[in-house]
């Protein structure tokens, strides 16, 4: 090799110039930490003035960009169909800005005290990059922008809208992730926040009425009911299908006339081989001009429409539905489609002012007997809710074991996780469970003992 011709450096000798550079104590370093820093609050600055232009962002203006749907304002209109992902979006890359930006400042005041030799002053340097920065940040990463961009917010949001687009496809990892955690706790929060306020004012009225020399049981008792009423589910007082009546669409006129005059009950629902598959809800008050007809009738033209409302519906807006659409019965159903269970006003008004009685009902049908104050009898498709009531506990006791069952026979066959013997005992917190009847596939009756605390 010719000894004039450049020799290439050494692999080491390139690692150690990119050390020099990327060292704390080197000046390259300091420049260009100021110089990222400088960049970092410009795109501060950008993603700012997009959060102010595009939140601010009118109706009216919606439908103008809509009008002329260019490839910008579709861009717009997309990110603002899903409000909560464009916020977490701004709000992650910040707080990615916010980390660089400490992370930056401490290389930048670790170079200066090596550079200039003063370790003495090092909580001065510290205080004074730091103050830089965040001036440096208020003023051009978000006051300044935000003004600019909430006066001219359209030519904003269409100038920035590619950094933003970018942004929330490159994090939506991340924000997904924080969505679901945001929202997990806000559901946690509401229910917590609710159980607070209603057992809280629980106590503040049985404070005030046992002050009270003119008010009754029957007042505390109605007045508590109309404060849980709003956290009252469907399935805490819906009738399970195993109880509901229903004819199917095939009898003909006189049987479904015999069902109707057994059953006692003025709505019935009409279904197609089973509750799963209800066609409609027929009237009895309906029935009464066509008495004398064959049995061959075609009554199937006076079956209504049937309401279908999930389990997760709570009473108060079932109530609500109910008067606007002046009818009295829905069907529950589950989150496959199936059919839970049914439900009356008469069950909702139930929740408030206590059992209704009316000259059809069967004053001696009962769901429990009371022993004595420990001993109670239920029968198994009694809802937990009912059991808590009566047995006067919160109707949360069970809350953690229950796994989505919705009656007491359900709650023991999820603990014990098998259909339990006759006689067979369960032991749980401070109660215990004697199964006293069972058949082939469900438990009758349960015997629950309090054990004194």
């Amino acid at each position: 090799m010719d000894s004039s011709s450049p020799v290439p450096p050494e692999p080491d000798t390139y690692i150690a110039s990119v050390f020099t550079f990327v060292s704390f104590n080197t000046f390259q370093s300091l420049l260009f930490c100021i110089a990222v820093i400088i960049l970092l609050v410009i795109l501060s600055g950008l993603i700012a003035s997009a959060e102010i232009a595009l939140f601010s962002i009118s109706q009216l203006e919606k439908k103008e960009l809509e009008r002329k749907f260019q490839t910008k304002d579709s861009a717009i209109l997309k990110l603002l169909s899903t409000p909560r992902s464009l916020l977490s979006t701004i709000l992650f890359t910040n707080f990615l800005l916010y980390s660089i930006l400490v992370f930056l400042g401490i290389i930048a005041s670790n170079a200066i005290i090596h550079l200039y030799f003063i370790a003495q002053y090092k909580g001065l340097v510290y205080f004074s990059v730091f103050t830089i920065i965040f001036i440096l940040k208020l003023i051009f990463g978000e006051i300044g922008p935000k003004l600019f961009a909430l006066q001219n917010n359209l030519s904003f949001a269409k100038k920035t809208i590619y950094i933003v687009y970018f942004l929330n496809i490159l994090l939506k990892p991340f924000t997904f992730i924080f969505l679901k955690v945001s929202s997990f706790l806000e559901r946690k929060i509401e229910k917590f926040d609710k159980i607070v306020f209603v057992e809280e004012l629980g106590q503040v009225l049985d404070s005030h009425i046992s002050e009270s020399k003119h008010q009754g049981q029957e007042e505390k008792n109605l007045l508590k009911s109309i404060i849980k009423f709003g956290n009252i589910y469907v399935t805490q007082v819906m009738r399970s299908r195993m109880d509901v009546v229903w004819v199917d669409v095939s009898l003909n006129f006189h049987d479904l006339l015999d069902t109707v005059r057994d059953s006692g009950y003025s709505r019935i629902p009409v279904c197609n081989n089973d509750f799963d598959h209800t066609l409609g809800i027929i009237y009895a008050k309906d029935l009464l001009s066509y008495l004398d007809e064959k049995e061959t009738f075609n009554w199937h033209s006076l079956i209504k429409p049937a309401l279908f409302i999930p389990e997760s519906k709570k009473i108060d807006s079932l109530l609500e539905e109910f008067q606007t659409k002046r009818i009295h019965m829905a069907i529950v159903v589950d989150e496959y489609g199936g059919a839970s269970g049914l439900i009356t006003m008469e069950d909702v008004l139930e929740e408030v002012i206590g059992e209704i009685k009316d000259e059809f009902d069967d004053i001696h049908e009962i769901d429990f007997r009371k022993i004595d104050n420990n001993n109670y009898i239920f029968e198994g498709k009694t809802s937990i809710y009912d059991v808590c009531k009566i047995l006067n506990i919160s109707i949360d006791t069970f809350e953690s074991i229950r796994e989505g069952v919705d009656t007491l026979a359900g709650m023991i066959l999820e603990i014990k996780g098998e259909l339990p013997e006759q006689g067979e005992e369960i032991e749980l917190k401070d109660f215990t469970f004697k199964v006293m009847e069972t058949n082939a596939t469900r438990i009758v009756k349960v015997k629950i003992t309090i054990h004194e605390s």
